[in-house]
């Protein structure tokens, strides 16, 4: 766990982001998504599960900001 409360690597927030979005748990998944974009922003992934966590909190435009970035960084990602 790094010094700020969320785990050291991008992986590990994915994954906790993860996880609390299957709980239902999306505001505090959100943060976890954040966190991971600051330690890997060329991570498509990290976009992407932002953009699906804001859509789902009906946050449109925001989703649509973060899922667009996604495809740019990797436009061959299937999702």
């Amino acid at each position: 766990m790094a010094k700020n409360g969320f785990p050291s690597t991008f992986q590990e927030c994915l994954d906790t982001g993860q996880a609390l979005r299957k709980k239902g748990k999306l505001t505090n998944s959100l943060k976890y998504f954040e966190e991971a974009i600051k330690k890997n922003p060329n991570s498509e992934l990290g976009y992407y599960f932002k953009g699906v966590v804001l859509n789902a909190l009906n946050r449109n435009e925001e989703a649509l900001n973060d899922l667009n970035q996604a495809v740019r960084i990797n436009p061959r990602h299937v999702y």
